[in-house]
């Protein structure tokens, strides 16, 4: 009998307790819950600051370039990298408003902090025509023992440059594109800028990104 007497007063205690234990354990989930929303809240920050410095830097809008030609014995040769900074301001990037119909728009990406290697295209543009004249571009690097810059501009004899604008906002400066430039041996020749001078050479890039929309006189 005094048996069941302790092993009654044993279960009353422990039915005491469970109260007391329910809000411990309801106190602890509340808990995980507060923190579980103030790390999402976290990680939210953390990934708009990652996307801020990926803007900043132009890592967001990044141009992957790349350069064909064939060397002395003929064989295919080809050169290509992807180009992630962007100048601190519009220098890279910006679209200018002429005044005379046309607008007059600069893209340009490079590898590192030191600037010496990139790709890059400009050109004008009339947004009533669509028409894009004065086409330029091209892509630049060094090598342990000479730096090259495959320049092409459009128009000119034994050189074509083809920009595809595939989308263009001239409010946001949204803006979207594939350019090639194309340079026959003639063009080449005698230019220690190209890989092999004398040779054909081939660059091509596509960008899609925003540009700086500014007034002329900026």
């Amino acid at each position: 009998m005094k048996r069941s007497f302790l092993i009654l007063g044993i279960s009353i205690a422990g039915l005491a307790s469970l109260p007391s234990c329910t809000k411990n354990l309801k106190d602890d989930i509340k808990y995980l819950e507060t923190q579980v929303d103030s790390l999402k809240k976290r990680n939210a920050t953390l990934r708009e600051q990652a996307k801020a410095t990926q803007n900043v830097l132009g890592s967001d809008e990044p141009i992957m370039a790349t350069t064909t030609y064939k060397d002395a014995s003929g064989a295919e040769k080809k050169y290509q990298d992807t180009y992630s900074f962007k100048g601190g301001n519009y220098s890279t990037h910006y679209m200018v408003d002429l005044e005379d119909g046309t607008y007059e728009i600069y893209i340009e990406r490079f590898s590192d902090v030191e600037w010496y290697e990139g790709a890059w295209t400009e050109f004008r543009y009339n947004p009533t025509t669509k028409e894009l004249t004065q086409k330029r571009g091209g892509q630049y690097w060094e090598n342990p023992s000479q730096w090259f810059n495959p320049s092409y501009n459009g128009g000119s004899t034994g050189c074509v440059v083809d920009i595809n604008l595939k989308s263009i906002n001239m409010t946001t400066g949204d803006i979207s594109i594939d350019f090639t430039g194309t340079a026959d041996g003639t063009y080449t020749a005698g230019s220690s800028r190209w890989p092999n001078p004398g040779a054909a050479h081939t660059t091509k890039f596509s960008f899609t990104g925003k540009l700086s929309v500014l007034k002329r006189g900026f």
